[in-house]
């Protein structure tokens, strides 16, 4: 596993290895996964990790952009778990969609009659 923390100390004192943020992001994004039970999928609900992941954002631009999420109509946290609920947070970014899927069950109420043939009995 790639550690963001390590210098190159062969020539240490004259050049050290500079890492860059994103690296050190990713990294501490991993050792997060790894130790929050929400990200199973068996858990229902998730933590601001998991949200901020499932909305494609770090934590902490969701934590910034929360405010507005939820004058959006985001969903809050459920006041007895402490977490969000993973359906609702899907149904929020289901509905945010501008481009419907075509519904392939549509049926227009003429083709849907019940004929009995009573001369058939």
């Amino acid at each position: 596993m790639f550690d963001p923390l390590h210098l190159d100390t062969s020539d240490f004192g004259t050049t050290a290895k500079i890492i860059p943020w994103d690296a050190v992001q990713s990294f501490r994004n991993t050792s997060d996964l790894a130790e929050d039970p929400t990200f199973s999928a068996h858990s229902a609900f998730g933590s601001v990790t998991w949200v901020a992941q499932r909305l494609g954002m770090s934590k902490s631009a969701f934590l910034r952009k929360k405010p507005l999420l939820e004058r959006e109509g985001f969903p809050a946290v459920d006041a007895l778990i402490k977490l969000y609920l993973k359906d609702d947070v899907d149904a929020w970014i289901a509905g945010r969609r501008r481009i419907r899927d075509a519904n392939s069950l549509a049926v227009s109420s003429s083709d849907c009659t019940t004929e009995v043939n009573f001369n058939a009995i």
